[in-house]
């Protein structure tokens, strides 16, 4: 039986479909009846995407069917667009957000694990379900720009990262999460994922004269990371790395 019905695509949703479809009422039509869930799945919307689905003007959820001449909108997880009345179908992950990150996003694992924040990344590619578990098990946002991974029906946070820039893919995850309140920059070891402690005092003697020199005085400034036994301190990337904080709109605590 075909029929067609109305779709309606608000805020950054409008990324993620065809031109026509982009900020203004668009009617489809469907060949047979289907869920609400395969109709917009159809547009390469994962459902990690979506915060509100209204039909009619009444809020349903996933498995809704749909009629013909029905007007369906889709909203995105912004905080200015979930309802006060509590009627999403997307919550936010639990503080501090826990990351997973897919083979592709090496840069953006190193970014964020620069901002203190637990970073799951794997290379070579662990694949698909080792993802997918981990992100389940540990309860982690999956981050990826795989459409169909993160249409997976069991996952429950994910992000679909727009731009392929790792700087811009930050942005994306600090306005999504509000990552720079909770940041804690330089705590992590942006390698391995280990929270940095501070050197014993032997440390000082295995690096650079150089720098061992400028933190004779001031050992405090270094820090160690105990698994793969880096050591960090402000060097000549300092100012690059600072900089990408005030881009960012994160505070060095």
């Amino acid at each position: 039986m075909a029929y067609s019905v109305i779709f309606r695509f608000y805020g950054h949703l409008n990324d993620l479909v065809p031109e026509p479809f982009r900020a203004r009422a668009h009617r489809i039509d469907i060949k047979a009846r289907r869920s609400v869930k395969d109709a917009v799945e159809g547009f390469g919307i994962p459902h990690v995407e979506v915060a509100r689905l209204r039909v009619n003007g009444e809020d349903v959820g996933w498995e809704r069917v749909l009629e013909r001449d029905e007007r369906v909108d889709v909203y995105p997880p912004s905080l200015s667009l979930v309802p006060e009345d509590g009627a999403t179908l997307w919550t936010r992950p639990p503080e501090p957000v826990l990351f997973v990150a897919d083979v592709h996003l090496g840069r953006l694992a190193h970014y964020l694990r620069m901002l203190g924040f637990d970073t799951v990344y794997e290379t070579p590619d662990p694949g698909d379900p080792q993802l997918l578990a981990t992100a389940l098990k540990e309860d982690r946002v999956l981050l990826s720009q795989d459409r169909h991974l993160l249409m997976h029906g069991s996952l429950q946070h994910g992000c679909l990262l727009r731009s392929r820039d790792p700087i811009e893919q930050m942005k994306e995850l600090i306005a999504r999460y509000g990552l720079a309140r909770t940041a804690r920059p330089f705590s992590r070891c942006m390698e391995c994922n280990t929270v940095l402690t501070k050197p014993e005092p032997t440390l000082l003697d295995q690096l650079p004269d150089k720098v061992q020199e400028r933190y004779r005085n001031k050992p405090e400034a270094l820090r160690y990371c105990p698994t793969c036994a880096r050591a960090y301190w402000p060097g000549s990337h300092w100012d690059r790395m600072i900089g990408y904080l005030r881009e960012w709109g994160v505070a060095l605590s």
